[in-house]
């Protein structure tokens, strides 16, 4: 007579793959409730308004930025690769921290934050002529290269 002993590692296998199945399924329907939140920031060709903005930090910091943001805060500088990339990129940690929606970025090292409550019109703005950039979640993607603004957006 056989005990019960061979037949508990395919009723384990079972009990393990309807309990895996039923978290899977809890995790999505609990994802689908609340999406992940998602707020891209375009770059603004036409500049923007600062009367129709409310000025939040101006900061400084040209060291290096090779080390990303620390509590929401990091350097603005080139990257050890002699691109601003991680630069704008901690400007825009910094804008998020700040609660802002707009932020302008020197590669020299200079961010500033905004917070632009009823949005910004980029065609009453100047263009840049000292290197800025103006990023803000209130610009459109029309007349860039869309595929590129996809790829910076995901």
């Amino acid at each position: 007579k056989r005990s019960a002993w061979w037949r508990l590692p395919p009723q384990m296998a079972i009990f393990c793959g309807v309990a895996l199945g039923a978290l899977a399924l809890s995790v999505q329907s609990h994802l689908m409730e609340r999406p992940i939140p998602f707020a891209p920031v375009r770059l603004c060709s036409g500049g923007f308004q600062r009367s129709a903005c409310e000025h939040l930090a101006d900061e400084t910091d040209p060291r290096a930025a090779d080390i990303f943001g620390v509590r929401g805060k990091g350097s603005y500088g080139l990257n050890r690769f002699g691109h601003s990339t991680s630069g704008k990129f901690n400007c825009q940690v910094r804008m998020t921290k700040l609660e802002g929606d707009t932020f302008v970025f020197w590669p020299k090292g200079r961010c500033q934050v905004w917070r632009c409550h009823n949005g910004i019109d980029g065609r009453r703005g100047k263009p840049s002529t000292d290197g800025r950039e103006v990023w803000s979640q209130h610009c459109n993607v029309s007349g860039q290269n869309h595929i590129m603004a996809h790829l910076f957006e995901w």
